[in-house]
């Protein structure tokens, strides 16, 4: 009895200590894989740091945007622009092959520099005015430094519904408060109103670009330049129902060269002091342009306001075709 005894004691004994074993191994293990969750949740988010900061590829298809030019695409661009602009160097893009079906849209930055735009597909305005948020501007950029807005794309204000239609009529594009920035490729047609508007930019140069509108299209400009400084426009295709290029109150350092222009009214500089307007004019420079079927070639209006050190070189003006 006493032998079955002790060995039940030590069968008793050696289960608690099998028991202890096992209880440190398990602990073991739980530091070890806890260790390990760091070490991964670590690297997962250097890598993340990694994807951020070499910037990256945002497509409005990936924040829901359809692309039938029937769904209302406007809050998936707003998803990704807000996305993209967190980023540094970042591309959203547009792509191509549908068309896009955008309300009024403000792209609001300030955005990490090198920040572009790439609109490959078609982004068209809603066709029935009364459906639009608001009357004027329909895409608002703001607040941008080192942005390109670039593309083998188009841009259509579907304008035609307004013309002579509604007296307030919105800008299809416009930069403002943009510095150090392009705006390049791209086709921009039938806007309500003007086609690209630049005010308070500085160091903004339009390569490249196409922008069409029906001659009969009432003050549809092609680009205007108000309180800007530094400016490039070149190699550049305009026809429209208005000026191709207005330079407005306040522009200086405009350099317009290698323009394709009309039907239109030309190139102006004007009307310059209208409604009290006091900021002068000045180092317009205009080398190498084509004017056809022009109303006025080139013009400069203006009211008591100063407008000096402008020089058209190498312009050719045709009547006709």
């Amino acid at each position: 009895m006493r032998s079955m005894a002790r060995l039940g004691q030590n069968l008793h004994l050696k289960n608690l200590v099998f028991l202890a074993l096992h209880l440190i191994i398990m602990a073991v293990e739980a530091q070890l894989l806890t260790a390990s969750n760091r070490y991964l949740s670590g690297s997962t988010r250097s890598q993340g740091a990694t994807l951020a900061s070499n910037g990256g590829s945002f497509s409005v298809e990936n924040y829901g945007a359809v692309g039938d030019g029937e769904h209302d695409d406007t809050e998936a661009f707003t998803g990704a622009w807000n996305e993209a602009c967190k980023e540094s160097p970042a591309t959203l893009v547009v792509p191509s092959g549908k068309t896009f079906l955008v309300n009024n849209l403000d792209f609001q930055g300030p955005c990490q520099p090198g920040f572009t735009f790439q609109v490959d597909g078609t982004i068209a305005a809603p066709e029935d005015p009364s459906s639009w948020k608001r009357n004027y501007v329909w895409l608002l950029y703001e607040h941008l430094q080192q942005f390109t807005l670039t593309g083998e794309g188009t841009i259509d204000g579907k304008g035609n519904n307004w013309w002579g239609k509604q007296k307030s009529r919105p800008a299809a594009i416009q930069f403002n408060d943009v510095k150090g920035s392009t705006l390049s490729g791209l086709k921009v047609t039938d806007s309500p109103q003007f086609h690209v508007t630049l005010t308070d930019c500085d160091s903004v140069q339009i390569v490249g670009i196409t922008i069409q509108a029906p001659e009969s299209s009432p003050n549809t400009d092609g680009i205007d330049t108000f309180v800007s400084t530094n400016i490039v426009i070149k190699d550049s295709t305009i026809g429209t129902g208005d000026d191709c290029v207005g330079i407005g109150d306040g522009s200086s350092n405009i350099e317009i060269s290698d323009i394709t222009c009309g039907p239109g009214h030309g190139i102006s500089i004007g009307s310059l002091g209208r409604g009290n307007a006091k900021e002068d004019v000045h180092s317009i420079h205009v080398v190498g342009a084509k004017l056809t079927s022009t109303t006025n070639g080139l013009r400069i209006e203006t009211w008591p306001v100063l407008c000096v050190r402008v020089h058209f070189h190498s312009v050719l003006i045709l009547l006709f075709p």
